[in-house]
């Protein structure tokens, strides 16, 4: 781990001093929550709303091929996404960083389509090649409980 990333860990463990297993937080990434999820093109970070997909404890995008998002991802796959989970006493976030990997294989691109509720309202079937499936792949999160107030660093591995 280089320096400045020792300092950040440093950094956020005295913001997040809690710990928590994300199996007690993959309830927020169910039943496709609006994430935003933010890309970089350049030097320049950009932000869009998307519906997150979880299906057999992961996490996936589904976009159309031409959009600029998919280009940003091949560029530089490095993406940060958060969600508000709601209840009763108020409003959470969960923030995660991750590597997103744009899915080539069949296999998973049928399976995957096949979870998704509203995947022929935008094509035609796995192989549309305006069809792309990108999988989130976790690397750091961070959770402000809506209920406790508590902020969590979440353990991902």
């Amino acid at each position: 781990m280089a320096f400045d990333e020792w300092i950040i860990s440093i950094y956020i463990m005295k913001k997040y001093p809690e710990k928590i297993d994300l199996r007690e937080i993959w309830k927020f990434f169910e039943g496709y929550p609006l994430a935003h999820i933010a890309t970089i093109e350049g030097n320049q970070p950009r932000v869009r709303p998307m519906s997150l997909i979880s299906t057999d404890n992961e996490l996936w995008l589904a976009t159309k091929t031409e959009w600029d998002k998919v280009n940003q991802i091949a560029m530089n796959n490095k993406v940060e996404f958060t969600i508000a989970p709601l209840n009763e006493r108020g409003t959470g976030s969960v923030r995660a960083t991750a590597t997103a990997v744009i899915i080539k294989d069949r296999e998973t691109r049928q399976r995957i389509s096949q979870a998704i509720p509203w995947f022929n309202q935008y094509w035609t079937s796995p192989d549309d090649p305006n069809f792309t499936l990108i999988q989130l792949i976790l690397m750091k999160v961070l959770h402000d409980h809506p209920t406790d107030l508590k902020k969590y660093t979440v353990k991902v591995t």
